[in-house]
């Protein structure tokens, strides 16, 4: 789209595009061909340090969606998806966690989390992933995504799935606390 991309105008629009586009826990991840890449990292951390701190940076040959498709084929970005997929997953069963300890808005175990649906009260739905398999919640996570809650299935695999499966296997962040 550029001309010339030596200019600061060319790195601060494209910082300022990430700026409004960006969203809090979804990975940035910088490729392409060349060193514009390394020069739009470093600018961007002079702008917004904040966002461009954990930024990844992947050489491909080409740029643009074909770049995209080509560190994809290469699998090169999978451990960035995977490690913030992981970090969500934490996050939310330790909130669960906290939640409990200080008798807040929480709901864990089939039954609880049951009546917690049959309310209304879930804002957040938190399945593990062996039970979506055996289709245990389906109508339970269609309930809360048609009020409007969220609903996020967390893997086994990784130390949140051991915490969730001790807690029943599901659990819920709650708009309000349950009635005693």
């Amino acid at each position: 789209m550029y001309e010339q991309k030596d200019g600061g105008n060319f790195y601060d629009d494209i910082v300022e595009k990430v700026k409004q586009s960006a969203e809090p826990g979804v990975p940035l991840v910088i490729l392409g061909p060349g060193f514009a890449k390394e020069a739009l990292l470093n600018r961007g951390k002079e702008r917004e340090p904040e966002l461009f701190r954990g930024a990844h940076i992947y050489h491909t040959g080409q740029a643009g969606m074909a770049g995209v498709h080509e560190l994809m084929k290469a699998g090169l970005g999978t451990e960035v998806v995977q490690s913030s997929r992981a970090a969500l997953e934490t996050k939310l069963v330790e909130d669960v966690l906290t939640e409990i300890a200080r008798n807040g808005p929480v709901a864990y175990g089939p039954e609880e989390v049951q009546w917690a649906v049959s309310l209304g009260a879930v804002d957040t739905l938190i399945v593990l992933d062996s039970a979506v398999r055996k289709n245990l919640y389906g109508p339970l996570m269609s309930s809360v995504e048609n009020a409007r809650g969220k609903v996020v299935v967390v893997s086994e695999r990784f130390e949140a799935g051991v915490k969730l499966e001790a807690l029943g296997g599901v659990a819920a962040l709650l708009r309000f606390k349950l009635p005693e």
